[in-house]
């Protein structure tokens, strides 16, 4: 068995990466999906340029934090939430501009904003 693996090398990191991303499909919630990509890119440059088992380890090391640190950069920067000014009334009068519905009197009246 490990003359196989020995011998073909991408043949592990492609079965593994397989079986990794196959154990996510099951319910892992992310946790084996950049363990699995880096696994079958792994196994893609060891068919392309032969590694050591050494190297090979490491770029799999690497490769797993790399993809799992991309994936929660742009995790966090597409659900960060819209600065919008919904339900905050007082932010949304600022600068508006508005029609007086009676005279002033005294300093005061009445203002017709929006649908009020």
């Amino acid at each position: 068995m490990l003359e196989q693996i020995a011998a073909n090398p991408y043949g592990f990191w492609l079965s593994l990466g397989g079986m990794l991303l196959i154990a996510e499909m099951l319910g892992a919630g992310g946790y084996l999906l950049w363990s699995g990509i880096a696994a079958v890119i792994v196994g893609i440059l060891v068919w392309l340029i032969p590694l050591s088992w050494v190297f090979q380890g490491m770029l799999f090391s690497v490769l797993t934090v790399v993809t799992a640190f991309v994936w929660w950069y742009w995790l966090n920067k597409m659900s960060k939430p819209q600065q919008g000014m919904l339900n905050q009334r007082d932010q949304q009068m600022i600068g508006l501009r508005a029609t007086l519905i009676e005279p002033t009197h005294n300093g005061y009246s009445r203002v017709s904003i929006a649908d009020g």
